[in-house]
């Protein structure tokens, strides 16, 4: 069996499964006009019709059903099929769907994607509240790519890292004046006279931050704005509104040009790493390129990107 015809069986399967044209295209990445080459070349070898038209519907044959049998003894085996059509391709052009938190593409997709359209890959953004729906979309295969900040062990997760940072509580320097520092126990207690900021209502970044710092928890802090959108986020402790955490390297240009202020340092500074991760069995040739492309070492505030947004930056900064 050739691979091409590898391929028409694993477009018939989505058909034969999804019981439509349209959502089989959509559910490969490939052309409805695809799909019909694809099932005209697996009846043509069979000899037989597999699906009728009536309008709009599409209607399986009786061979239809005698062949998804033959495909397929079990769900398994029938899931390994069509897991294993994107893995087989030798098609790079084609959709690529990455889950992730607000903020993230702006900082770590855009400035490395460059070369993605010059291929014919279409890249979609999915913004998610919480990271939990990113690894169970990866794992249910509804997207390709994850980006999410804890590392993953699951059996059927590639996990790569991706970026290295670190936390640090930021507002405006009025409020570090109601931070008590005389040692670690009155900073941690004046913690709940501060005005809280947050990305999602589960704290995510402030949860990890004095769980990290303080060795204490966070369950005292009713967040007084919610806004899931890390530079909208860093907007509002601009403007006063209260604290947040954040990572610190992603807007180390904000501190440098004494927009955000640090209004809390510790010895620690607990990390904040990124990981890309995607469903092993499902790498493909398209994957593949975009993987590479991500992956690429590069210094996001040096890049054009960046630069012809805000301009290039003055000798004596530094994004560390």
């Amino acid at each position: 069996m050739n691979m091409k015809f590898y391929n028409s069986l694993a477009v018939f399967i989505w058909v034969y499964r999804l019981n439509s044209f349209s959502r089989a295209a959509q559910k490969l990445n490939i052309s409805q006009a695809s799909v019909s080459i694809h099932l005209k070349n697996i009846e043509h070898y069979f000899g037989k019709v597999l699906f009728i038209r009536e309008g709009h519907k599409i209607s399986p044959t009786e061979e239809a059903v005698y062949l998804s049998s033959i495909l397929a003894d079990s769900v398994d085996n029938l899931e390994y099929i069509v897991e294993n059509f994107s893995k087989y391709t030798d098609c790079i052009e084609g959709r690529i769907s990455v889950g992730c938190i607000v903020g993230i593409p702006r900082f770590w997709i855009i400035p490395r994607i460059s070369s993605c359209p010059e291929k014919g890959i279409r890249i979609l953004n999915q913004i998610y509240i919480t990271e939990q729906e990113i690894i169970r979309d990866v794992l249910d295969g509804k997207i390709d790519f994850g980006i999410v900040s804890s590392q993953n062990n699951h059996k059927n997760i590639t996990c790569i890292k991706f970026f290295e940072d670190k936390l640090a509580l930021m507002g405006a320097t009025r409020w570090a004046g109601y931070i008590d520092k005389t040692d670690i126990n009155t900073a941690y207690k004046s913690l709940k006279s501060l005005t809280w900021l947050s990305y999602n209502k589960e704290l995510l970044f402030t949860k990890e931050y004095i769980k990290s710092v303080f060795q204490g928890k966070s369950d005292f802090i009713d967040p007084y704005f919610v806004l899931s959108d890390l530079r909208g986020l860093s907007f509002a402790a601009i403007a006063g509104y209260g604290v947040c955490v954040l990572p610190k390297k992603l807007f180390s240009y904000s501190i440098h040009k004494k927009l955000l202020h640090i209004i809390y340092s510790s010895d620690i500074e607990p990390p904040f790493n990124t990981y890309l991760i995607y469903k092993t069995t499902k790498l493909n040739k398209r994957m593949k390129f975009f993987k590479d492309a991500i992956l690429t070492d590069i210094n996001f505030f040096e890049t054009p990107y960046w630069v012809n947004l805000y301009g290039a930056f003055p000798n004596d900064w530094h994004e560390s």
